[in-house]
Parts: C-alpha cells; sequence; structure tokens
C-alpha cells in the first residue's frame, strides 16, 4: 500500500468495505496443526505458544508423557 505511514489502520478496521472482519483459513498446513492441537488438547496436554507474527506452538511439559520403545 502506499502511504502506510499516514493511514489510520484503525479507522480502517471499521469501515466495512476496506478490510475483512474475518480470515478464512485454507492453508492445508494451518488446518493440520490445528487439527493437532485440538487432538492433543483431547489428550489432556497443555500448549505453549509463542512468538507474535509467526505463533508456534509447544506442549507444555511432554517429557512425563514420554513412553520407552
Amino acid at each position: 500500500m502506499a502511504n502506510e505511514s499516514k493511514k489510520d489502520f484503525n479507522a480502517l478496521m471499521k469501515n466495512n468495505k476496506d478490510m475483512p472482519k474475518i480470515q478464512i483459513i485454507e492453508d492445508e498446513k494451518t488446518i493440520a496443526i490445528e487439527l493437532q492441537k485440538r487432538l492433543l488438547e483431547e489428550e489432556g496436554h497443555t500448549f505453549i505458544s509463542k512468538g507474535t507474527k509467526n505463533i508456534k506452538y509447544y506442549v507444555k511439559d511432554f517429557e512425563n508423557s514420554l513412553i520407552d520403545l
């Protein structure tokens, strides 16, 4: 976008025609991550998220759930 430093992005968010309010996720990689996260949460695992733009999820205390093979 041109002149980004002069634009009021908060005003653009309130304007219905310029920016979408929702985001449709179509990326297969993102969908797979969300599915894996949901399945692990159903098993009782908790997550730690790190990052602001590239959010990565880590299973908290995963060492306690490991089994010997």
